[in-house]
């Protein structure tokens, strides 16, 4: 299983706790930070573990759909039929949208791609994060 997620908003309590609750259970989930050998190319290993992995564990933050990485990662994992395990922090499934400012650099099919993806994570039943209590 593959976490994605945008690091300056999750990395440390949100991702990090999700991956040691995992890593804890006897799972092997990927995060970058903990996942990446050193020296590899950090596009290429998060492309290997979207291929080898089973499910996408995608933590939605209020920032999530200004990363290009994130919104990259997410049509990718859906284009490969992954199953997705959406987790909400401080954000609710009808607020995903695509950031005002992609709009200006990124192509219309673009913009559309990274929103019928965001859509189609919408009809996912996920999770909520709790931060009070991890």
């Amino acid at each position: 299983m593959v976490i994605v997620h945008r690091g300056t908003d999750t990395k440390v309590k949100e991702a990090g706790l999700i991956y040691d609750y995992l890593r804890g259970r006897g799972y092997s989930p990927f995060l970058d930070v903990e996942s990446l050998m050193p020296g590899k190319k950090i596009p290429d290993g998060i492309d290997e573990a979207l291929c080898e992995s089973k499910l996408g564990i995608i933590i939605f933050s209020p920032r999530f759909g200004e990363s290009q990485h994130c919104l990259d990662e997410l049509v990718r994992l859906i284009e490969m039929g992954k199953p997705l395990l959406p987790i909400f922090s401080d954000i609710e499934p009808s607020e995903l949208r695509v950031a005002e400012y992609r709009m200006g650099r990124d192509t219309a099919e673009k913009v559309k791609e990274y929103t019928d993806a965001l859509d189609e994570a919408k009809q996912v039943r996920g999770l909520r994060f709790q931060p009070s209590t991890g």
